[in-house]
């Protein structure tokens, strides 16, 4: 694995948390625009809306909700996967790995915390995604 292999494995999980975040709202949007656009069917006369609308938008909900629920699961292994490598690297390349693609920090808030300078911590950086893609 090269090392803007390495980058692009360990940055898809970011655009995946995006994407699922994108997905929820979709979700929630729908969800509302369902219940206040369409009435459940009822017996009653001039009591409900359209019952093959009402079940084809639940359809729909119900397709967007198992959709999310598949890539959640698939984004969490990866999460899990990227994990994994992560821990076997030394410290404080596991620190720097961990801190930058599963918690989303900068390298200037690294390099605070771990009391670097911020251009040390973008040497170690390069060396700990170096390392990253030799052992993965």
């Amino acid at each position: 694995m090269t090392i803007a292999d390495a980058k692009q494995e360990l940055k898809s999980y970011k655009h995946n948390l995006e994407y699922i975040k994108a997905k929820q709202q979709d979700i929630k949007e729908f969800r509302t625009r369902l219940e206040s656009t369409v009435k459940p069917p009822t017996d009653m006369p001039g009591g409900g809306g359209d019952p093959k609308r009402f079940e084809n938008d639940m359809a729909k909900l119900i397709d967007l909700q198992n959709e999310h629920s598949a890539f959640w699961l698939e984004t969490e292994r990866l999460r899990i996967n990227i994990e994994r490598k992560i821990s076997n690297l030394q410290q404080p390349y596991k620190n720097i790995l961990y801190m930058r693609y599963i918690n989303w920090w900068s390298l200037e808030k690294i390099a605070l915390v771990m009391s670097y300078s911020c251009k040390h911590v973008y040497r170690i950086h390069g060396t700990a995604l170096y390392e990253y893609s030799k052992r993965c």
